[in-house]
């Protein structure tokens, strides 16, 4: 699930139900890409840089959680990775990612929701334009610790108006209890510079952490 919208506000999903956010995107995944490209929409494209610049091997295993249609891991893969698990709550942006062959597996997952994968099974993990949907960041931490390697990258974005306290204790709480750090703040960046609506007045931070434990 994947944050952005054409006629829909921005804002109106933040409280929205499981169910709700995947209906929408659903409808919406036929056109999302196109859409997405003519709002000038690159989060994945900064993300999959900062994955390779950091130095994750080509082989190592990557989640992209709440990969939509599959935009972050096309992004991923023209880069030459080639181990790429998706997770997504929306089936219609699964089927689409799917077409993409950038993903070893997909599976439908909601991030509010422990994630399904093995302890230790990611070299990193993107989560990419999704972080606005999830009730509980705290858990989701927690999670993505989980299932990371020591060592391994968790590189996130998250809408400016999104990264509030709360946002921000859901994060420090994994560095306070010693199992993961940070490694870079940056932004706000443009969102979607091109959008009709938003345009220059939306923005997201992009966020690195390393696992520790």
């Amino acid at each position: 699930m994947t944050e952005s919208n054409t006629n829909t506000s921005l804002h109106a999903l933040r409280s929205a139900s499981t169910d709700e956010i995947g209906s929408y995107y659903d409808q919406w995944a036929a056109g999302y890409d196109t859409d997405l490209a003519a709002f000038g929409y690159q989060a994945p494209q900064w993300v999959a840089r900062h994955i390779a610049e950091a130095g994750v091997t080509l082989n190592a295993p990557i989640l992209d959680a709440g990969c939509g249609t599959g935009l972050t891991g096309q992004a991923l893969h023209a880069l030459g990775y080639d181990k790429i698990s998706g997770a997504d709550i929306s089936e219609e942006s699964l089927a689409i990612a799917r077409t993409k062959a950038c993903y070893g597996t997909l599976q439908r997952q909601d991030l509010d929701q422990p994630l399904a994968f093995e302890d230790n099974a990611f070299a990193a993990i993107a989560c990419v334009g999704t972080l606005t949907y999830v009730k509980n960041p705290r858990d989701l931490m927690a999670s993505f610790c989980r299932v990371g390697q020591p060592g391994a990258l968790v590189v996130f974005t998250q809408r400016d108006d999104c990264y509030d306290a709360a946002f921000a204790a859901a994060l420090d709480s994994q560095v306070q209890a010693g199992r993961w750090r940070c490694r870079a703040h940056t932004g706000p960046h443009a969102y979607l510079p091109d959008h009709p609506e938003y345009g220059q007045d939306s923005a997201i931070y992009l966020d690195i952490y390393e696992v520790l434990d």
